[in-house]
C-alpha cells in the first residue's frame, strides 16, 4: 500500500473538485480523505495501491470539468490512513 500527502493548486476550490475526488477515489478502491485548505488549496491523505494510486495522481491531474490543477505536490506520508473508505472532510 502507498500512502500519499497531495496538495492540488489552481482552480481547485469551487468547482466540484472534492466530489470528483470522492467519485474517483472510490472508484479505485482508495482510503484516505479530502479537504479544502484555507489557503486555497486542495489536501488529499490517500492510500491504495501502486497501480490505483498511479491512476488516482493521473485523474487528479486532470480534475473536474471546471477545474485548473496549476501544481500538484506529491508528499510520501508516514501518516496512516486511519477511514476505511474514502471521505470529504470539512
Amino acid at each position: 500500500m502507498e500512502t500519499y500527502k497531495i496538495t492540488l493548486s489552481g482552480r481547485v476550490q469551487g468547482v466540484g473538485y472534492r466530489f470528483f475526488c470522492l467519485k474517483t477515489a472510490r472508484l479505485l478502491d482508495i482510503r484516505g480523505s479530502v479537504r479544502n485548505a484555507s489557503n486555497g488549496t486542495v489536501e488529499i491523505l490517500a492510500s491504495g495501491s501502486e497501480s490505483n494510486m498511479s491512476e488516482f495522481i493521473h485523474m487528479l491531474r486532470k480534475g473536474p470539468m471546471f477545474a485548473s490543477v496549476t501544481e500538484i505536490d506529491i508528499q510520501p506520508s508516514g501518516q496512516p490512513v486511519a477511514e476505511h473508505d474514502f471521505q470529504i472532510k470539512y
